[in-house]
């Protein structure tokens, strides 16, 4: 092969028992089986064989706890060569499926918004099923909306935080997605940036373990930019990561229903099309300039060129701008560079 995958995300359909107002899942048609057919499970069989590096099936809707059967059917058949996680909503979560996700060593992302996550999602996962703490390998994932803010999302979650670490004498992961308006949620797009920016020189100047958990997740995540490579994006989508139904289709991204062909294909020409639609090369001839693009890596392929003049850009640089300052004045103090 002329490239590697190591991770395929693996979308079970697309129902879900919630609708949350952000979703971009909301417009997906999809024709995806309930069940994963065999000859996906054996293409991925194949993808991994083929691979010299840890590989990751990520389970992914819709709402995929919906499709249970598939999720065991597919553990069942590749476990015991690669690792899985899951993207919930968590309404589903009861004893019996944790302790399921838990056996089977699944790491698990649970979608939480703050204290205002009824506005957002209509369901406050994290008040209403307790057993969400019960996850061995949890993180919780927000989406950044004018709804929830940062140190607003921190300060709300620090109850659960601090529950989970009575239990598991750890803290789970914590991770927050700038949010995209592909047309139904630019209300919830509208951001008072400056808040932002207060909010993250608070938390970057405030020595709190919720605190420092979330400056170290955005830099990690931040990590895997490369800087030498300008011509694609950070996330890899429809290159290192294929986004695949239950049929085999495959789409450009997870977060969208572009299909760009199919497990049948030649790989090659697959990748040829993820190219083709990656805006990043042209999207660095004004990211280059911008002080956080080390961090962002050039954001998301997906933001058009308008949305992300509109407001994608400034909540970006409103959430790492700070993070950036604060080692530039350590730098200049001649101290040794550590986000604490």
């Amino acid at each position: 092969m002329l490239f590697s995958i190591y991770r395929i995300f693996l979308m079970l359909g697309p129902e879900c028992n919630l609708q949350c107002k952000y979703c971009l899942q909301h417009d997906m048609a999809s024709t995806s089986s309930k069940q994963v057919s065999q000859e996906v499970i054996h293409w991925i069989k194949t993808q991994v064989r083929s691979q010299s590096s840890k590989f990751t099936i990520t389970f992914y809707g819709g709402e995929p706890l919906i499709y249970r059967d598939a999720i065991q059917q597919t553990i069942r058949e590749i476990g015991d060569v690669v690792s899985f996680s899951i993207i919930t909503n968590g309404k589903l979560l009861d004893e019996e499926k944790v302790n399921y996700l838990n056996d089977h060593n699944v790491r698990v992302a649970v979608s939480w918004d703050g204290k205002n996550v009824m506005e957002t999602r209509g369901y406050d996962v994290l008040k209403s099923n307790p057993n969400i703490a019960y996850i061995n390998n949890l993180s919780i994932s927000a989406v950044s909306s004018k709804a929830n803010y940062p140190k607003d999302f921190l300060d709300s979650l620090e109850p659960f935080m601090q529950t989970y670490y009575e239990i598991h004498h750890s803290y789970p992961g914590l991770n927050v997605d700038t949010i995209m308006d592909f047309g139904h949620c630019a209300d919830l797009a509208n951001m008072d940036c400056d808040k932002i920016y207060r909010q993250m020189q608070e938390i970057v100047a405030t020595d709190h373990v919720i605190y420092r958990l979330f400056k170290h997740n955005m830099i990690r995540r931040a990590a895997m930019y490369i800087p030498e490579d300008k011509y694609r994006a950070v996330c890899g989508n429809g290159i290192s990561v294929w986004n695949v139904d239950t049929e085999g289709n495959i789409y450009r991204c997870h977060n969208c229903g572009e299909k760009i062909g199919s497990i049948d294909d030649d790989p090659v020409n697959v990748l040829i099309q993820a190219v083709r639609k990656d805006p990043t090369e042209e999207n660095y001839k004004i990211c280059k300039e911008c002080p956080v693009v080390s961090l962002c890596g050039g954001g998301c392929p997906l933001v058009n060129r308008a949305d992300r003049e509109r407001y994608y850009c400034k909540i970006k640089r409103a959430y790492y701008l700070p993070l950036i300052e604060y080692a530039n004045r350590k730098d200049e103090a001649g101290k040794e560079i550590v986000i604490r």
